[in-house]
């Protein structure tokens, strides 16, 4: 994986390719792992927050309840800014669920489309 251009992390890391997250939730890695970095390209023309979870199943979240545990900002038609991570990543016990919205805390139904690449140990 990678973290602002360069090789980052262990070895054993993965990359998960999410090619459109959007207002459903997903199970993104299941079991306790450790998220390095995250990365989306929004293809939409409103402002997108990709929502992290720490959640064993997407139906573990309750859109306006569950608070995000990460959330990443990518700007209308724009990659992400960068992620904000620690640089020893984020500890996530349960799992990564994850969404796209508009919004920096719920979900909603508002339609935004994000291509996003999540890096996991």
């Amino acid at each position: 994986c990678e973290r602002n251009g360069m090789p980052f992390g262990n070895p054993a890391s993965k990359r998960i390719d999410s090619d459109a997250l959007s207002s459903v939730l997903r199970l993104i890695q299941g079991g306790k792992c450790i998220v390095t970095s995250v990365r989306g390209i929004n293809t939409s023309t409103v402002t997108a927050h990709i929502q992290l979870y720490d959640a064993a199943a997407s139906t573990a979240v309750t859109d306006g309840t569950t608070i995000p545990d990460w959330t990443v900002r990518c700007a209308a038609s724009s990659p992400s800014d960068g992620d904000g991570l620690p640089s020893t990543g984020l500890l996530f016990e349960n799992g990564v669920v994850a969404a796209a919205s508009p919004t920096q805390t719920t979900i909603g139904s508002a339609t935004v489309e994000v291509h996003t690449k999540i890096c996991v140990i």
